[in-house]
């Protein structure tokens, strides 16, 4: 009788304290403020070619917005979480560099690149943005974005290409 009482006891405790549970962390999980919301799109030359490895920044304008940042595919499509607000855009497309790592056969060691690079301490060649320099700043960019806290329509960026 005793441990069918315990039973009952902590049924009862589940059947109350589940949905105030649930209440609780609903109430205190909505804090009013809009979750992100899934923005997508491409980045594409001016011939409307996709543009892949190319770094995306959102810099938050207002107070409400936060800074996110991704990576274009190979065919210049990219998503991402962003949460409402106003932002200017960045972008950039790293390309080459070499890093000391890159010569670990014995034979690319006895390469003047990297007898140049060890002689003057470098850690290897930095690589270069193939795309204008105002494009890495989003107050030289020329872009803008507003995401609303509902779903996004699918955005383009085309940018020249210096390669």
């Amino acid at each position: 009788m005793k441990i069918a009482l315990n039973i009952r006891k902590a049924g009862w405790q589940r059947l109350v304290f589940s949905p105030m549970l649930g209440i609780v962390i609903g109430i205190l999980g909505c804090s009013g403020e809009p979750g992100p919301v899934r923005v997508s799109g491409s980045v594409v030359s001016e011939k409307d070619a996709g543009l892949g490895e190319v770094s995306v920044v959102f810099f938050p304008m207002d107070s409400k917005a936060r800074t996110a940042m991704t990576m274009t595919l190979t065919d210049g499509t990219f998503s991402l979480d962003v949460f409402p607000g106003q932002y200017g855009l960045g972008f950039s497309r790293m390309r080459g560099g070499k890093t000391l790592q890159n010569f670990m056969s014995p034979a690319s060691q006895q390469t003047q690149e990297y007898k140049d690079m060890v002689k003057e301490g470098k850690g290897g060649i930095p690589p270069k943005n193939t795309l204008p320099e105002k494009y890495i700043d989003a107050k030289t960019s020329g872009f803008e974005m507003t995401v609303q806290p509902r779903v996004q329509p699918a955005v383009q960026f085309k940018l020249p290409v210096a390669e």
